[in-house]
């Protein structure tokens, strides 16, 4: 268990490295392509929505390669990626093109990712082991940061993108090693008489990814504009940002925990995400009254308790749809997505308008909205839990 969980963990992280090498080492590449600050937003856009746009045909086309080939696929896509981002495009066309391949190879990593995790983690440890996945987003940004002090500062920024693309590749030879025994595994998780995997509960399905993008949205604002607004209310820059690096780390724990958790509890899964997705409405409240204290204990319960929802969501549906988790987790995927390439901006534009308070209420309001979505959602799987023909609920 432990090397698929380690190779789902490396690839999930490997799919992000453009992303985040990009946005870490944002003043060292804007400075040298002569990039404002916002074409460097708009690039981070075209990287989500594109990630966005091919998140479903990407895990369908994971549920038809195999994890082998998916992960391989996946990991060369996004050494494409960086290494014609380290070659230093002439335009932000160009840029974007790369970022374009790498959102592609980022769609087809947490769908291979996940598909290896369904495969190949016994049903009672699946929890945990999407906990530890899901940490692969604050791991590439650990890893895009690191690459600044570095490579970044004494090299240049080119040669943290052709590092990270060396790490690309060792994913691309390595990880297709473990996925043999979840490829072994795939005739305990498809139908007997060889049909063609089907998702199943489409309408709660496209729900949750809907409930996703707005829990996305906020998450993605809040994690934009946080240490901002925290310098803006009384804390000085460094403890602003080492706010959120605390908070991020905790973050890190409680999506491990929870899905050690859920091992270890009967279903009632959706439940339990919705009551952490209503915890983040309360930071956010907290959060915007603008006293440094609250601000604190409203980033920590948004952040590192609220937070851990997303690995809790994929295994649920992972849960609910055995024969095709690749395809089901895209509809996810794609939500999340969506929400990252959309939220920070209509914050922003929002700014401009109201004042920050209001704006953190706007996105209390947006997690009230998901809350409600995957409520409705579970009573929908509820419904359809009467067939005996499907699975049980989670």
């Amino acid at each position: 268990m432990i090397p698929v969980v380690a190779g789902a963990v490396m690839l999930a992280t490997t799919g992000t490295l453009p992303v985040f090498m990009l946005t870490a080492q944002s003043v060292l590449v804007t400075d040298d392509l002569g990039l404002t600050d916002a074409q460097l937003g708009m690039l981070v856009t075209v990287f989500y929505t594109a990630s966005a746009l091919s998140s479903i045909p990407t895990g369908r086309a994971a549920e038809r390669l195999g994890t082998g080939r998916a992960s391989r696929l996946a990991a060369g896509l996004a050494a494409v990626s960086l290494v014609g981002i380290s070659l230093r495009p002439t335009s932000p066309v160009m840029l974007a093109v790369f970022l374009v391949l790498g959102a592609v190879g980022n769609s087809m990593s947490q769908a291979a990712s996940n598909l290896l995790l369904a495969r190949g983690t016994p049903a009672r440890r699946q929890g945990a082991a999407f906990g530890v996945k899901q940490s692969a987003v604050p791991l590439a940004a650990a890893i895009g940061g690191a690459a600044v002090p570095t490579v970044g500062v004494s090299l240049g920024w080119r040669w943290g993108f052709a590092g990270a693309a060396v790490l690309a590749v060792l994913v691309a030879l390595l990880v297709p090693r473990v996925c043999s025994g979840a490829e072994a595994a795939r005739s305990r998780t498809t139908s007997r008489d060889g049909a063609r995997p089907r998702l199943v509960g489409l309408r709660p399905l496209l729900l949750l990814g809907t409930a996703t993008a707005f829990g996305s949205a906020a998450m993605g604002s809040l994690m934009a504009y946080l240490v901002i607004w925290a310098n803006h209310s009384g804390m000085t820059a460094g403890n602003a940002g080492l706010l959120l690096s605390v908070a991020g780390v905790g973050s890190i724990v409680a999506r491990v925990s929870i899905g050690f958790v859920a091992d270890r509890r009967a279903g009632n899964n959706m439940a339990v995400v919705i009551g952490h997705v209503l915890l983040g409405v309360v930071g956010l409240c907290l959060i915007g009254t603008g006293v440094v204290p609250l601000i604190v204990l409203g980033a920590v319960l948004t952040i590192s308790i609220s937070w851990a929802w997303p690995g809790l969501m994929l295994f649920t549906v992972v849960r609910t749809n055995p024969s095709s988790p690749a395809a089901a987790t895209g509809v996810i995927q794609m939500g999340a997505y969506t929400g990252n390439a959309v939220g920070p901006g209509l914050f922003g534009v929002l700014l401009t308008l109201v004042a920050f308070q209001v704006g953190w209420l706007v996105n209390a309001g947006l997690l009230v909205m998901a809350a409600l979505l995957m409520a409705w959602a579970r009573r929908l799987r509820l419904v359809e839990r009467r067939r005996p023909e499907e699975p049980p609920t989670v």
